[in-house]
């Protein structure tokens, strides 16, 4: 499974709506609990950051963003909030 951070600046409702929609219709695994914030997964090998960050541009014109790839298999995160927040960090990021 490949991982990605994803960020945006500068984006509209209906420009971040359009990026989880393409996400959810390509079956991409996501967390999406921050406004601006993605954690990307897909099973596909051949997706990488640069077709990532050309998908956002594609759906959402103009948006700035940042696609980094998370390689290896680590838990170390941590984070703070709601409980049932997390629950796709620890059944779905870390997953091979």
């Amino acid at each position: 499974m490949k991982r990605f951070v994803v960020a945006i600046n500068n984006a509209s409702t209906e420009q971040r709506n359009a990026i989880a929609k393409y996400l959810h219709e390509q079956e991409f695994g996501y967390w999406h609990w921050f406004q601006d914030f993605w954690l990307v997964t897909t099973i596909d090998s051949k997706i990488g950051s640069t077709y990532i960050r050309d998908v956002i541009q594609t759906v959402a014109s103009g948006v700035h963003c940042l696609v980094l790839e998370v390689e290896g298999n680590s838990e170390k995160w941590a984070g703070f909030g709601d409980k049932d927040r997390f629950d796709w960090l620890h059944k779905s990021w870390n997953k091979d």
